[in-house]
């Protein structure tokens, strides 16, 4: 079952999905290209990173997800081993969105449809945390769900398969980038209702 599920996984209508994500990469990122190191925070079975991997120069990509079991389904059913070899894309598996094992800064930050399903502290975690590994001229993108929640899960509730969501107002979230060291801006509405933040290292970080 779980073989077959890999894709559902991530939420199903993968491949739509994936050309959204990656065209919104190519039109709307000025600061994207093949060259930037690259974060896939939440790469889960790799529906962006398939594609994203063959495309980056070697050793710019890496993803980030708490199952190591979809992940390697992903490198199985999505890409080749000559891919593999060739790009050398580099996986973290945690559920704390720990960036420890990443030598070295980042480019580009992306988090697809991962902070609506964690709650707050698991959140800040995160910013913090990608604050501390962006280059000055870093960029990161989350998407977050603002819609006002008729069963709000509990502050203590971690992503269980379930697809409840966390829904957060723009100055909840603007405090959390703050907190965070960055600043942000709301850039895009997704066309399954959630939308994107811009983040960036406050003026005072970039040091």
């Amino acid at each position: 079952m779980y073989r077959k599920d890999y894709k559902r996984y991530v939420g199903g209508n993968w491949e739509w999905v994936q050309m959204f994500q990656l065209d919104y990469l190519h039109q709307k990122c000025r600061k994207f290209s093949n060259d930037k190191r690259f974060l896939d925070l939440g790469c889960g079975s790799l529906r962006l990173g398939s594609l994203l991997i063959p495309l980056l120069d070697e050793g710019k990509y890496i993803g980030l997800d708490y199952n190591q079991h979809f992940v390697e389904l992903g490198i199985e059913k999505e890409l080749s081993p000559e891919i593999i070899e060739e790009k050398k894309p580099q996986f973290i598996f945690n559920d704390n969105f720990d960036l420890s094992e990443i030598d070295g800064k980042i480019d580009f930050v992306w988090v697809y449809q991962v902070f609506i399903h964690v709650n707050d502290e698991k959140v800040r975690t995160a910013l913090k945390n990608i604050a501390g590994k962006l280059t000055q001229d870093g960029v990161s993108y989350a998407t977050f769900t603002r819609h006002i929640a008729k069963n709000q899960p509990k502050s203590d509730y971690v992503y269980d398969h379930t697809q409840r969501t966390f829904y957060r107002s723009l100055d909840v979230i603007e405090q959390m980038y703050s907190d965070a060291g960055m600043s942000m801006v709301h850039v895009a509405d997704t066309p399954k209702g959630a939308f994107i933040i811009k983040g960036e290292l406050k003026n005072e970080e970039r040091t």
